[in-house]
């Protein structure tokens, strides 16, 4: 049994979709952020990408996965096989802590201020995989 790699691309009307069944509004986000700092040991700086909402019948916006998280890559350190502008999945599943009043499982996502710009640094093994089509390196 093979296992079908998912691929995302830029659609006409500005969304990165994958495969046709998740949708990121590239609208939203007006470029890829630029850095002069260098993260360390095998750590990647990201900026996080908006995932399209899915919105109930009584109009609660929920986020439309809670396993994965797309991301462009900004920074990375010397020798990575990882390069600027890549887009990544990060596994959410890193992110998650239990909530002690609801005793539930909550996404919580650690926004660091890195030259005054709200990025993410983590390391290389929280990325799940790279989609191989898209380079925002050179996203205005």
């Amino acid at each position: 049994m093979t296992k079908e790699t998912n691929k995302l691309a830029i659609d006409q009307d500005g969304l990165l979709v994958e495969t046709g069944k998740k949708q990121i509004n590239v609208d939203d986000i007006k470029e890829l952020l630029q850095i002069n700092y260098q993260p360390v040991n095998t750590e990647v700086v990201v900026q996080l990408l908006p995932a399209k909402a899915i919105t109930t019948s009584s109009g609660i916006a929920l986020p439309e996965s809670k396993k994965e998280l797309k991301a462009a890559i900004v920074a990375v350190t010397e020798g990575s096989k990882f390069k600027r502008g890549q887009v990544i999945r990060l596994d959410a599943e890193f992110f998650m802590t239990m909530n002690p009043s609801t005793r539930q499982l909550e996404l919580n996502m650690p926004v660091h201020y890195i030259e005054d710009k709200p990025l993410l640094q983590v390391p290389e093994h929280f990325i799940k995989g790279i989609y191989t089509n898209v380079d925002l390196s050179d996203w205005k």
